[in-house]
């Protein structure tokens, strides 16, 4: 896949002082921004293209990235409204920018060196990493035709027994067949339903829970990586990557 579409417009408020005048995306774990290394990763998978939804201080991630990253034409779509919604909105606003299958990345994910090669050719892909007790959010259950059940937060029983479970990464593979005709309907169809606070993780669990999309799985679970949503994350990502 040649395209990168990137989630980058929400203000990080849980990170506190550390975006106060930079956006999370550009907090620097190890002295490196956390969107540079990410399109520097991307660089050496040959991909040509990224789309960064932006939104908060979004000219300082111009101004960081440019609209050239060594191999990257850079574009950007800004989310004008992403104080007032969520990312569900930033996703659905890139539509017209994606013309062909490609990587959904969140702006606050740190991968390290090799994560990205265990992604393959033009399929539905999302990479899930074992639970752990310290983990939270979005996780999935997965059998041999992939992942079987997405249970976000909110989900209605959602397992106990944490070791059946894995937490999502946030990084995905959607071919563009899917994503225009599946995937665009039931993002628009929650937006117009007013639930524009909602992650876009909510119309993948419709989809997914429902049968009408198949994501194969690509396990983390032996691959460094960290979310970056808070303070604790931000120095739990700072020694899971001293010195890489």
């Amino acid at each position: 896949m040649q395209l990168a579409v990137f989630l980058l417009a929400g203000r990080g408020s849980r990170l506190g002082e550390h975006c106060v005048e930079m956006p999370k995306c550009l907090i620097t774990v190890n002295g490196e921004p956390i969107l540079h290394r990410m399109l520097d990763q991307l660089d050496e998978k040959k991909v040509k293209r990224a789309v960064l939804v932006v939104g908060y201080l979004w000219e300082e991630i111009k101004k960081s990235v440019g609209e050239k990253w060594k191999g990257i034409d850079i574009e950007y779509v800004v989310n004008e409204d992403w104080e007032s919604t969520n990312n569900i909105v930033s996703l659905y606003r890139a539509k017209h920018h994606i013309k062909e299958g490609f990587y959904l990345i969140e702006g606050d994910i740190v991968v390290g060196d090799g994560g990205l090669d265990l992604f393959s050719g033009n399929e539905n892909q999302m990479a899930v990493s074992r639970f752990l007790p310290f983990m939270d959010g979005t996780v999935v259950t997965i059998g041999n035709n992939g992942v079987e059940k997405i249970y976000l937060k909110t989900t209605a029983g959602r397992p106990a027994n944490p070791g059946l479970l894995y937490k999502t990464v946030n990084i995905y593979t959607l071919t563009h067949h899917d994503f225009q005709s599946i995937i665009l309907d039931e993002l628009a169809r929650i937006i117009e339903s007013g639930e524009t606070n909602v992650y876009y993780e909510q119309a993948f669990a419709n989809l997914v829970n429902s049968g009408e999309i198949r994501f194969k799985v690509v396990d983390f679970s032996e691959i460094k990586w960290a979310e970056v949503d808070n303070i604790d994350d931000l120095h739990f990502a700072e020694q899971l990557f001293f010195k890489e």
